[in-house]
């Protein structure tokens, strides 16, 4: 017999085998060791397998825990335009191809939710005085301007610390006189910060789309984890990014700065050296930004510009005043576990000739 073949053994012919052992035991000892690991083996084997009922055993496998799943309306804010920049006619869900986790979502709706906006305009001075922070509020209110019956908008500075100068509102001239009242210079920039409180205290509960428009350079003197609790809160809220840097218009200015004529200033009048340093600093700040800033608003389903001059300047808040204009909400069904925290993977395609799609990287359940 081959006690390692798989084949089950017969409960007769095991005891048959077993008796069969013995009587030869008694006739002729089995030399060595061997044969009685053999009829240990056929014991244990024919013990195991057979109680005294005579019925195998049931081995029972443990329940495995049930995964509860509860279905979500997942609403969130797409930029559909065109090929040739334009809006486009007559929009319909089965115009997007949804998924999420790389699974398909149907879209059941597509619509023209109102905006809620939350601008956040850089008046920082710490350390250039060849940013021109008047540019940021000029923008703000060109944002205003364009704002439509049913958008509403709110607006925060974040120099010395983060200050909302008006909550989110619908009145146009509440949005005007708080920036031309209470829109002032300060050292010091918490620039991460305010998107963490935009995100959080203003958006989070907000209807409609939800749209944060920063006008910045780029600087924060917040720790470094504040970049990454940006990010988190910013998909928390679902908000879509816009973003228009100077940093590149002020790069050019600050060149003789940067160039060798730096260690002649230091020497002929000491007293610029710290200014210098604080600058230089400054400088690899704002540089090393930019790509941080692109990610936030391209992870957002945003835009991000960076022009070098004033011209340009103008031209990316006309292009930013379109994007806004161009946004739509989608909502698709999608089943979570419950307690689900995972941020989900999320991408938008157009089903039909002659569209662009922007959306969000990826997006959280609501609690």
């Amino acid at each position: 017999m081959n006690l390692a073949s798989s084949e089950p053994l017969d409960p007769a012919s095991s005891t048959k085998f077993i008796a069969s052992a013995r009587c030869s035991k008694n006739r002729s000892r089995i030399p060595g060791l061997t044969g009685s690991i053999v009829i240990t083996c056929v014991l244990c084997l024919t013990t195991g397998a057979y109680p005294q009922s005579g019925r195998a055993r049931q081995q029972t496998q443990p329940d495995s825990p049930a995964i509860r799943l509860r279905a979500e309306e997942v609403l969130v804010t797409v930029t559909v335009q065109s090929d040739s920049g334009k809006l486009p006619d007559r929009l319909s869900p089965s115009d997007l191809i949804v998924a999420e986790d790389n699974s398909r979502r149907t879209a059941t709706s597509l619509v023209r939710a109102p905006a809620s906006i939350v601008l956040i305009v850089d008046n920082c001075i710490e350390f250039s005085g060849e940013k021109n922070i008047n540019l940021n509020r000029d923008a703000a209110l060109r944002v205003i301007e364009s704002m439509g019956s049913t958008d509403t908008a709110a607006i925060i500075t974040y120099a010395g610390k983060v200050d909302i100068l008006c909550r989110l509102t619908g009145d146009k001239d509440l949005l005007r006189r708080a920036l031309t009242d209470s829109f002032k210079p300060a050292p010091h920039s918490h620039l991460y910060d305010s998107l963490i409180y935009a995100a959080d205290d203003l958006l989070a509960q907000a209807p409609g789309r939800h749209s944060i428009v920063l006008f910045t350079d780029g600087y924060d003197a917040s720790p470094r984890n504040a970049l990454e609790n940006a990010k988190q809160a910013l998909d928390r809220a679902r908000a879509t990014v816009y973003i228009v840097d100077q940093r590149t218009m002020i790069l050019k200015k600050l060149g003789p700065i940067q160039s060798g004529n730096r260690t002649n200033v230091m020497k002929l009048n000491p007293r610029f050296r710290q200014m210098i340093e604080d600058q230089e600093r400054y400088i690899r700040t704002i540089d090393g930004a930019q790509q941080a800033m692109t990610e936030l608003a391209e992870n957002s389903g945003g835009a991000f510009w960076d022009p070098a001059s004033e011209t340009e300047f103008t031209n990316a808040c006309r292009s930013l005043i379109h994007d806004l204009g161009s946004e739509y909400v989608v909502a698709y069904t999608s089943e979570r576990t419950v307690g689900d925290t995972r941020l989900h993977d999320l991408k938008v395609y157009p089903n039909r000739l002659g569209l662009r799609v922007r959306v969000r990287r990826g997006i959280y359940s609501r609690p």
